[in-house]
């Protein structure tokens, strides 16, 4: 698919003023609004945008496993929302309905292309192609993004993160990296008075988090044994990993105490220099993040009709 979109300048830059970098993810990391975000603004709009009011429990179960409880959380929506479709022709009560479930195999082709997708390459695709497909999704996207602007004050940080990142901005840079609008993300720091606490702020715009994390410490000259990526979601331990640096995990449902622990158990080691966090941290966090939905099994299932 030739799509050409106006790609908005890619990462969070860095003016080191210490040698140590902390790479941090917003949504469900420092902000509560993973939940409120998914329930309230991305799984009612889908449900409208295609129809499935008759599935509405499986539509709102399959999607909450992708986007909260599984090793797919936190990834970019457009990719969460094939995945989602992908299980949901597989639930057995979606299944034993009847519904039409679309396949999104335009999007799927353009998320091969463009592996960090936002809302410019779904919009300047849409636009380009005439693609029915395209066209909803892009409207579904815009949906959601106006359903979390009235969000306003509903989206709050957990308890711990302001004096969490005040003990590490001693020490450290910080720079936010998420697949969460960069519009979004300034409004929300800037509205909880976090926005000094950081010195950049990369969104979906700014490519994948691997990419954000490798322009943060090329532009500052950052040693990976000096970098720490903190994320609530499989793919920070994957772009982490990708860029040999360590990881700590902001454990879902636990996250005040993730967050406590990490202020006063696991930076004051990093600073001084000592590695191997990620080490005996991860796997409890792995264990809380399944790959398979609950409704499956090793059994082969049916697909709800797709054409």
């Amino acid at each position: 698919m030739n799509v050409n979109p106006q790609r908005v300048p890619s990462s969070p830059k860095t003016v080191p003023a210490h040698d140590l970098l902390v790479c941090v993810d917003s949504d469900g990391c420092v902000f509560d609004s993973m939940d409120p975000k998914q329930r309230r603004c991305f799984h009612p709009q889908i449900i409208s945008q295609w129809g499935l009011e008759r599935i509405a429990a499986c539509v709102r179960e399959t999607a909450c496993f992708v986007n909260l409880y599984s090793r797919y959380r936190g990834g970019n929506r457009f990719s969460s929302l094939v995945l989602t479709f992908d299980l949901l022709r597989r639930h057995p009560q979606a299944v034993a309905s009847g519904a039409f479930i679309p396949r999104l195999d335009t999007l799927r082709k353009l998320i091969e292309e463009f592996p960090a997708m936002d809302q410019s390459v779904v919009e300047t695709a849409a636009r380009a192609t005439g693609d029915p497909d395209l066209a909803a999704v892009r409207d579904w996207s815009r949906r959601v993004n106006r359903c979390i602007e009235l969000l306003g004050d509903d989206i709050k940080p957990f308890p711990g993160v302001r004096e969490a990142l005040g003990a590490m901005g001693e020490r450290a840079d910080l720079v936010v990296v998420s697949q969460t609008p960069a519009d979004a993300l300034a409004r929300e720091w800037r509205r909880h008075g976090l926005e000094g606490c950081v010195s950049g702020i990369g969104g979906q715009e700014a490519g994948t988090k691997t990419r954000q994390i490798e322009a943060a410490m090329r532009a500052g000259g950052f040693e990976p044994a000096r970098v720490l990526v903190i994320g609530d979601a499989v793919g920070d331990l994957d772009a982490a990993r990708a860029t040999g640096v360590e990881f700590f995990p902001i454990v879902p449902g636990d996250e005040a105490a993730s967050w406590r622990r990490l202020r006063d158990e696991v930076w004051p080691p990093f600073a001084a220099g000592q590695g191997g966090v990620e080490r005996s941290l991860v796997g409890d966090f792995l264990t809380r993040l399944p790959e398979r939905p609950p409704w499956e099994s090793g059994s082969a299932r049916g697909e709800v009709g797709a054409g």
